[in-house]
């Protein structure tokens, strides 16, 4: 017996067929994150849409069609640029399944791609007008917390969102994506699985503390036989269909007055101010660094700085 591999000269091997074709673009899609599949999907169908309006075949897309593309939809450039990452995985991945010469020469063409550097360019959109980056006070924290809806059921989910944002410190695609099955209310943790920066099949934990634990359960005796924790829900109360939320929603639920993410700076800065180890304040809000988390101390309003800061003369 040998250990050398022997190689076959095969020349009886037929084209795949679309099933397995089908099967292995299923298999190498799920080695992504739902987001990542989410926000790939979002893109091929803006795509999809545009090749169809312009009567172009998707199957076309090349450099040229990519800037086509680009230009008919302006977007900041972090935007165009997970755009075009997005085309080539779709394109790469039914050039490597399919096993078509020029779906691959096109994947080579597109790779070779670079976005403009320029600012002014025409593919990208006016930058937006960020608002300021801060810290809720406690007042406000718990006025967001008991806000009302138009019905029960709107209320009940909004506030068990608001509750993940503030007593979790869970970023807006972590609320969208989340399934009651990652949330152990015998052990009171939520598991946080391919978060950002982390892979596909890492999972964290955070402590589901108390206030997130109530609004949670209020939430999910509405939600009994759901799998997706945060669902649409109609005006006139009814759960829709068992999908997760967009991030764009998780924004219009917090309002004009802050940003999804301030809920997570809030966290982070009362924490440190009130106390409690960097380092655990690093683990809650899963940071790589205490120095990130420290960044977090730094959203403290200039009266509140005058209130709290003791001096000894």
């Amino acid at each position: 017996m040998t250990n050398e591999i022997t190689f076959h000269n095969r020349t009886d091997i037929q084209p795949m067929s679309a099933d397995r074709r089908a099967a292995n673009l299923e298999a190498l899609l799920s080695s992504l994150s739902i987001h990542t599949r989410a926000q790939i999907a979002s893109t091929w169908k803006r795509y999809s849409v545009w090749c169809e309006l312009t009567g172009i075949d998707v199957w076309t897309l090349d450099a040229v069609q990519a800037i086509g593309f680009f230009t008919a939809y302006p977007a900041r450039p972090s935007t165009q640029r997970a755009r075009l990452s997005h085309l080539r995985t779709v394109l790469g991945l039914h050039a490597d399944t399919s096993g078509d010469t020029n779906l691959q020469f096109n994947v080579a063409l597109l790779q070779r791609f670079k976005l403009p550097i320029g600012a002014d360019s025409v593919m990208y959109a006016e930058p937006r007008q960020r608002r300021e980056k801060r810290a809720l006070r406690s007042d406000e924290v718990h006025s967001k917390l008991h806000r009302e809806w138009n019905t029960p059921q709107l209320t009940a989910r909004n506030q068990a969102v608001m509750s993940l944002l503030f007593y979790a410190g869970l970023r807006r695609s972590e609320v969208c994506k989340l399934q009651w099955s990652d949330i152990n209310f015998d052990e009171n943790t939520i598991a946080i699985k391919g978060a950002k920066k982390r892979a596909a099949d890492h999972t964290d934990y955070v402590p589901l503390m108390p206030a997130a634990r109530d609004k949670l359960l209020v939430w999910k005796a509405y939600s009994e036989g759901r799998k997706t924790v945060f669902t649409a829900v109609s005006k006139a109360g009814k759960l829709l269909a068992d999908k997760p939320l967009s991030g764009e929603k998780i924004r219009l639920i917090c309002g004009h007055e802050f940003m999804p993410h301030d809920a997570r700076r809030t966290l982070g800065t009362r924490s440190i101010e009130n106390g409690t180890p960097t380092n655990y304040t690093q683990k809650m809000l899963r940071h790589a660094s205490p120095t990130m988390t420290l960044k977090y101390a730094e959203y403290v309003e200039s009266k509140q700085l005058g209130d709290n800061i003791k001096l000894g003369y």
